[in-house]
């Protein structure tokens, strides 16, 4: 991403969200709250795996797609991350 980060707007999938609302409030919360970091001030520990980008929030990933014209993020899925 480039230095000069803009505010992105955020979309989140249907299924995105039923997964959201099914965690444990603070898992939820720890996610919400790295999405709208990202979204803020490009901030967070992402991986690009094109055309996607996985966010790490907590014990889970979301998956996102970019979209730099619109300026927003999309947030597609959300799911427990394997770590090794």
């Amino acid at each position: 991403m480039s230095t000069a980060w803009r505010s992105f707007a955020i979309h989140w999938d249907p299924a995105a969200l039923h997964v959201l609302y099914q965690l444990h409030p603070w898992t939820a919360a720890a996610v919400d709250r790295a999405v709208l970091r990202f979204a803020e001030v490009g901030e967070g520990k992402l991986e690009s795996d094109p055309p996607y980008h996985r966010l790490r929030a907590a014990t889970h990933d979301a998956l996102l797609v970019i979209d730099g014209h619109a300026e927003q993020v999309n947030v597609i899925r959300i799911y427990r991350a394997r770590r090794g």
